[in-house]
């Protein structure tokens, strides 16, 4: 029960009426009465109003909801509900409350008059039941905000914020010399962002714009064709949490030629080696090469082969003897064009004693005490080397003669490097052990920097052989074994590849350490000693809502330092990464200086003081706080030796409404600030003491005619008639 208890007056023309009123009540209530009053007779009652229940606030749909339960007072008393919201934003660091009101009939119990809700808005609901003579119940509070952006690292808080083009639209166009990079925010999010800004890095610097809370494009010209520029967006909101979107983009070539120049070169009767330049070192802004070639003057398809875009080198086999062939080279470009073709004509060589033998199955006879041979048709260089030979007529010199004319290759080749050194092993071959000598293991490493090759000779019953330098990432491991004989006759090769590329992450290839203080920032990164042949170029950048600047690194390490910066406050660090293999990638991280002091909150100080309620507010330090992870409220009956009751509260509040107080009581309110490490801040106390309800107060106009009816009598009527106050 709040207040006095309220007063029953009674007056009648026929006289005095019969009441049931306690002995000793002297015509005052106390307590729940039912009372029959005849038809003539006229009734004079203040009633309390009960508030409503159950209020609820949907933001989940548009538009938003209010909904509440209606009050339990009786219907005759009840006019209706005042209906109010506050709007709370928070743009460029400055919060602004704004209360909108309106009242419905009492058969209504919801509204949907605060319209579309919108991101990044806090909302709070107030539904008040009202009657005649201005009688008021107590307020009713949602505690429901509303959607806010997701902090850092959170894919998902919102369904709205599941990726960058939820709060904005980016767009990144290239030409030959110039980037463009623009961005827009969505309808959606115009509460949530303060300021949009982009970024190009270029070799030793970046070029940094800021735009405005909806748009930002940024223009940079005279770039160099056919590069790699990583460019960023980044969303400045109202929680100060900057949010980073970053893509490496190339420029495009400036014309249609990709290559420089083709060479051919190491021509035998079956294979070549076919090598170009590039206009454009590593050639980012092809997606591959395309080899191809066929005989010359040939109607038929040719036969062609896609090579990575950090090629410049391929063998051609299986090639005919003196036969002239044409060689094309073409890179795809981004946009599904090929490039111009450079083309090169070729011949290749005539077959060498041992290429002679090879394929060729001698029938060899005996014919009247002469030892011969039966030529296959077309070998005429053959069967002139055999009229130079001197036949043996001992049996095993014809057969070793016959068995070692071919050697056939070596099988099941394999190439293991996720041991270090790598193993080679393989299958031995199949052809006569009189006439193998032994096998020739080649390692062919090839890395953006050079190729090199290894080669070893080993005996003919080892058929492993285990690498002498140690497996490195990025590098392209070739193994080939080759059979010969003690005569130099050898197999065709056997060959097997493996591009040690494992799975790329950014982590696993640098190790990136940032150091903070409360007035500086230093950024390094180093290659880690297996990825030393990975990383190509290396970036660091830092920036704020102030400037930005980054810094080139080498290949296997960058540092950047930062001093004399404001404590308390947000800067965006990023690490770029070009690597060998892939075109960059990026570590960007949102961190913030430390706290200079202990201190973090300036001010409390208490208003709207109600008999059961207050409200709280405080004045942080630094506004929306990075340094702190949420506020503790805690009050308690001053002098009070009980443990106080404490509330955790959002890092972006400074107010919040203590209830359920008891009347004229004083309290002792500590506010402080909580750090990540859980951890508290200095507390700032103070001290208030709750008030009393008005005075009661009878009102002899009150004319209300009750007729037979069941009237119920309730605490705290009188003290709102009085004087028409809001609890």
């Amino acid at each position: 029960m709040i207040g006095a208890l309220p007063v029953l007056r009674l007056s009648s023309e026929d006289g005095p009426p019969t009441a049931f009123l306690p002995p000793g009540s002297d015509g005052r209530v106390t307590g729940l009465l039912a009372l029959i009053v005849p038809a003539p007779m006229r009734v004079f009652t203040a009633y309390a109003l009960e508030p409503v229940s159950n209020l609820q606030l949907n933001l989940n749909v548009s538009p938003a909801i209010i909904e509440w339960t209606a009050s339990i007072s009786d219907q005759t008393c009840i006019d209706g509900y005042e209906v109010c919201w506050t709007v709370t934003t928070y743009l460029h660091d400055a919060e602004s409350t704004n209360l909108t009101c309106h009242n419905v009939t009492k058969d209504v119990t919801s509204s949907t008059s605060i319209g579309q809700p919108h991101y990044c808005i806090d909302y709070i609901a107030i539904v008040v039941t009202f009657g005649m003579a201005g009688l008021r119940s107590q307020s009713i509070y949602t505690n429901e905000t509303a959607l806010t952006i997701p902090p850092i690292g959170i894919d998902i808080i919102c369904e709205k914020f599941e990726s960058a083009n939820h709060l904005i639209n980016i767009s990144r166009t290239a030409t030959s010399n110039s980037i463009i990079v623009e961005a827009e925010a969505l309808l959606d999010s115009k509460y949530c962002i303060n300021v949009l800004g982009a970024c190009i890095i270029l070799s030793n610097d970046s070029v940094c714009i800021k735009g405005n809370a909806t748009e930002v494009k940024l223009t940079i010209d005279d770039l160099q064709a056919c590069s790699i520029y990583n460019t960023s967006v980044d969303v400045t909101p109202i929680d100060q949490n900057i949010r980073y979107y970053s893509e490496a983009i190339s420029t495009n070539s400036a014309n249609s030629t990709m290559i420089r120049s083709l060479v051919v070169e190491d021509i035998t009767s079956k294979q070549v080696t076919v090598s170009w330049e590039p206009v454009y070192q590593g050639s980012p802004c092809a997606t591959h090469y395309r080899v191809c070639h066929k005989e010359q003057n040939s109607t038929a398809e040719p036969d062609c082969s896609v090579l990575a875009r950090t090629s410049n080198k391929t063998n051609i086999s299986n090639l005919k003897s003196l036969t002239y062939y044409t060689v094309e080279v073409s890179a795809l470009l981004a946009n599904q064009i090929y490039s111009d073709i450079v083309t090169e004509t070729f011949r290749t060589s005539e077959l060498t004693s041992v290429d002679m033998w090879e394929g060729v199955n001698l029938v060899w006879f005996v014919d009247e005490g002469a030892v011969g041979a039966q030529i296959p048709t077309g070998y005429t260089e053959i069967k002139m080397l055999l009229f130079t030979v001197v036949f043996v007529l001992a049996g095993t010199v014809l057969v070793k003669c016959q068995n070692c004319t071919e050697l056939e290759s070596v099988s099941s080749l394999s190439l293991n490097v996720s041991t270090s050194p790598a193993i080679i092993e393989w299958t031995a071959s199949n052809s006569s052990q009189e006439c193998l000598e032994g096998y020739e293991v080649c390692l062919v490493v090839t890395t953006h920097h050079n190729t090199t090759t290894s080669c070893s000779n080993v005996t003919v019953e080892v058929t492993s052989f285990t690498a002498g330098q140690q497996i490195q990432h990025c590098v392209d491991y070739t193994a080939t074994v080759t059979a010969f004989s003690i005569d130099g006759l050898r197999s065709n090769p056997s060959l097997t590849t493996h591009l040690y590329y494992p799975e790329f992450f950014i982590d696993n290839v640098i190790n990136i350490s940032r150091t903070v203080n409360s007035s500086s920032i230093i950024l390094e990164a180093h290659t880690l000693p297996s990825y030393s042949l990975c990383t190509i170029h290396m970036v660091a950048c830092m920036g704020s809502e102030f400037g930005s600047m980054c810094l080139d690194g080498t290949e296997t390490e960058v540092k950047i330092e930062a001093h004399q910066l404001f404590a308390c406050t947000y800067y965006s660090t990023a690490f770029y990464v070009t690597t060998s293999v892939e075109s960059t990638m990026s570590d960007i991280l949102q961190i913030y200086t430390n706290n200079s002091e202990m201190a973090l909150i300036e001010s409390v100080s208490v208003g709207n003081i109600n008999p059961s309620n207050v409200t709280l507010s405080w004045q942080p330090v630094y506004l929306l706080s990075p340094c702190l992870a949420n506020y503790r409220v805690c009050h308690l009956e001053h002098n009070s030796l009980g443990e106080p009751s404490c509330s955790t509260l959002s890092s972006n509040l400074t107010t919040t409404i203590l209830s359920d107080l008891k009347t004229l009581t004083n309290y002792t309110v500590n506010v402080s600030a909580i750090f990540p490490d859980e951890t508290d801040s200095d507390v700032i106390s103070i001290t208030f003491r709750t008030s009393v309800h008005p005075p009661e107060t009878r009102d002899s106009n009150l004319d209300i005619p009750v007729i037979g009816s069941l009237v119920y009598f309730e605490s705290s009527a009188l003290d709102h008639v009085a004087t028409g106050a809001v609890a």
